[in-house]
C-alpha cells in the first residue's frame, strides 16, 4: 500500500477496470473524495462515498466536470484489441481513444482546480523495429523515454496523440501532467494473456503458445496503480515509464502456471511473426518517486489463480 496520503478531490476516468480497481481501492484508503466515470456498472464492493459516472465521456454535459472540479485526475479510459487490430476497431479507436481523450481535457481545462492529470499510455508508442526480432532474442531491449518513436498500432497512436496534446495543454495551463508509458499489464479480471490463461487451465483446457522465447516487462496491475499514485504526488511532467525493468520469458510465465497446474496441457504452435523483447528503463521513474513495483510474476500469478477460481470473468 501506498505510504502517501493523497486526499483531495479526484477524478477517475475507466475507474472499474483493470489498472482503475485497485486504483480505486488505494485512494478510498488514503482518504481521497472520488468521482469515477466508467461506460461500465458501478463495481458492487465500492462505498457509496464513490461518485460513479456510467456515462460516455465523449457525451458529457459541459458542466459536469465543472461541478466536480477535480484536484487530479487519473485518465485510465481507453479501448484496446488484445491481439492483432481488427478493421472494425478503426472506429472504436478513434471515437473511445482519440476523442475521448480530447474531449476529457477540453473539459478539464475548464476546472480551476485542476493540479495535475495522470494518463495511462503505453509503450507501443516505441518504435517496434527497435524491440522486434526474427529469431528468438539473446538479450532484452531496454526502452527509455528517449527511445526512438512509431506507434505500432492505432492504439500506441492514439495514445502518443494524447501524450502530445497534454504536453502541449499543459505548457499553456496552470496545472501539469504526465504520461505513464505502461508495459505489460496483468491483474484480476483481466483480458491479459495470463488471466486468458489462466481461466483455460482452470477449466481443464488446453493453452495454445505462440512464441514462448519473446520477452515481455509484466507488470501487476496494482503496483501499476501504486506507481500512478506516486507519479501524480512527484513533481515529474512529461513522459515516464512504467514497468518493473526486470522482463521474463514467456516460457518463465509457463514454468510458474505449471507449477499451480501440474497436469497442464499445452500446445506449443508454430510461430510465425516476430519475437518480442521490450524491457522497461525506470531510471526517471525511479528518481522521480523513489520506489519501484515490487510484485514479481511469482507472487503475482498466484494471486490471479485464486482471483479467478473464486471470481473470475464469467
Amino acid at each position: 500500500m501506498s505510504i502517501l496520503q493523497m486526499k483531495g478531490k479526484i477524478l477517475v476516468t475507466g475507474g472499474a477496470g483493470v489498472i482503475g480497481r485497485p486504483l480505486v481501492g488505494k485512494l478510498l484508503q488514503n482518504g481521497a473524495e472520488l468521482s469515477v466515470i466508467d461506460l461500465a456498472e458501478r463495481p458492487k464492493e465500492w462505498p457509496k462515498e464513490v461518485c460513479y459516472l456510467q456515462t460516455d465521456i465523449n457525451q458529457l454535459d459541459k458542466d459536469q466536470l465543472l461541478k466536480i472540479n477535480p484536484d487530479y485526475c487519473f485518465h485510465l479510459a481507453a479501448s484496446f484489441e488484445r491481439s492483432e487490430e481488427s478493421p472494425e476497431f478503426f472506429q472504436k479507436n478513434f471515437y473511445n481513444n482519440i476523442l475521448l481523450s480530447h474531449a476529457l481535457l477540453y473539459h478539464l481545462q475548464r476546472c480551476d482546480c485542476l493540479k495535475k492529470i495522470i494518463f495511462a499510455s503505453s509503450y507501443l508508442v516505441y518504435n517496434p523495429e527497435d524491440y522486434f526480432f526474427k529469431t528468438p532474442p539473446k538479450k532484452r531491449v531496454n526502452l527509455s523515454e528517449v527511445s526512438s518513436l512509431s506507434p505500432r498500432n492505432l492504439c500506441g497512436n492514439a495514445k502518443l496523440l494524447h501524450e502530445n496534446e497534454l504536453n502541449f495543454i499543459s505548457r499553456h495551463s496552470s496545472f501539469k501532467a504526465v504520461s505513464a508509458r505502461i508495459f505489460r499489464v496483468y491483474g484480476k479480471g483481466s483480458h491479459d494473456i495470463i488471466s486468458r490463461w489462466t481461466r483455460l487451465l482452470i477449466a481443464g483446457k488446453a493453452i495454445k503458445i505462440y512464441g514462448k522465447e519473446s520477452v515481455f516487462d509484466y507488470i501487476y496491475a496494482d503496483d501499476v496503480a501504486e506507481g500512478l499514485i506516486r507519479l501524480a504526488e512527484s513533481e515529474i511532467e512529461g513522459v515516464v515509464n512504467l514497468g518493473t525493468g526486470k522482463s521474463r520469458r514467456v516460457a518463465e510465465v509457463l514454468a510458474i502456471l505449471k507449477e499451480h497446474f501440474p497436469e497442464m496441457d499445452v500446445e506449443d504452435e508454430e510461430h510465425s511473426s516476430l519475437y518480442e523483447a521490450s524491457q522497461a528503463c525506470m531510471e526517471e521513474f525511479v528518481k522521480a518517486v523513489k520506489w519501484r513495483p515490487t510484485t514479481t510474476l511469482e507472487k503475482g500469478i498466484p494471486k490471479i489463480i485464486a482471483y479467478e477460481k473464486t471470481t473470475g470473468l464469467k
